[in-house]
């Protein structure tokens, strides 16, 4: 699942770069827009649902902690809830 979330990030950054779960959301090339391309990207392929507390990029620390909610969120089989704390 970390692969594919990471890949799901990647595709949607302007620029080709590396990235892993110490990336800063700040120090890739992705903008508020594309954040939220990700966020639906993610949703529709793990069937759950942020909310709006989770759709602000400057909230996530970093793409860890990101993909961290989505795991633990899929894994408690919650779908369309997103009711973690950023």
């Amino acid at each position: 699942m970390r692969e594919e979330i990471l890949a799901i990030i990647r595709d949607a950054c302007a620029l080709l770069e590396e990235l892993s779960s110490e990336s800063e959301w700040k120090d890739i090339s992705l903008d508020s827009l594309s954040f939220i391309e990700v966020l639906v990207s993610v949703e529709q392929r793990f069937g759950i649902e942020f909310g709006p507390e989770q759709s602000d990029m400057t909230g996530w620390t970093n793409i860890g902690d990101f993909i961290e909610f989505v795991e633990k969120t899929v894994n408690e089989g919650e779908p369309n809830q997103g009711s973690g704390t950023v």
